[in-house]
């Protein structure tokens, strides 16, 4: 039973990982996190070639007119 217990209470040994695995789970996408999976033998998530599609974003501004004697804020969008 002391046995038992003790090896219940024994922490398992940390696990030993490769540096291009490390660099494929934990790397910034990049040309190098893709030849590390590649290396690593690890499938690959995301974007490994360093180039990040965001999509069209509008850039917005406040624009403050004065009408009927009180000031009203409007926004102007356009895209970038």
């Amino acid at each position: 039973m002391d046995a038992f217990a003790a090896s219940s209470l024994t922490p398992p040994p940390p696990s030993k990982m490769s540096e291009d695995a490390a660099m494929c789970r934990y790397g910034q996408a990049s040309k190098q996190r893709g030849e590390a999976c590649d290396r690593a033998g690890i499938t690959k998530k995301g974007i490994e070639d360093g180039v990040v599609d965001r999509g069209t974003f509008q850039k917005c501004k406040e624009n403050w007119e004065m009408k009927s004697g009180k000031w009203e804020s409007t926004w102007v969008c356009g895209t970038t």
